[in-house]
């Protein structure tokens, strides 16, 4: 399983991601096309499909669904972010849930939130 996550890694760096210098752990599970930048960590997380991840973030015990970006100096813990996402540059999200199409303002830092676009309102009001 481990060596899964390393090779998943090494193809990424051959898809144009330069200068691959990752941490992650071997509970950690990479999707296809995944790109990651310099110095990121991640540890027991879930990472889907073309998401790029740039450098210098860290990511513990979250589900990044397909289609996220995630930009430079965030952290995540315990967090569930949906497909089509966009998080910012020096976002901080803990306990959190990020639905589709969000995208996170740089700087934010949120804690035990659920973060919906205006069109998910009227659907979260119908429970």
């Amino acid at each position: 399983y481990q060596r899964r996550v390393r090779e998943a890694v090494v193809s990424t760096q051959s898809t144009g991601s330069s200068g691959i210098n990752a941490e992650y752990g071997k509970c950690s599970r990479l999707g296809n096309s995944v790109r990651i930048a310099e110095k990121c960590s991640f540890k027991r997380s879930f990472i889907g499909n073309r998401v790029e991840i740039g450098p210098h973030c860290k990511i513990v015990d979250s589900v990044i669904m397909d289609d996220v970006k995630i930009e430079d100096n965030v952290s995540l813990t315990h967090c569930i972010v949906s497909k089509d996402v966009i998080i910012r540059n020096k976002s901080t999200l803990k306990d959190s849930r990020v639905c589709d199409g969000f995208e996170v303002p740089a700087g934010s830092e949120f804690v035990g939130e659920s973060l919906v676009t205006d069109s998910e309102i009227p659907n979260m009001m119908s429970f």
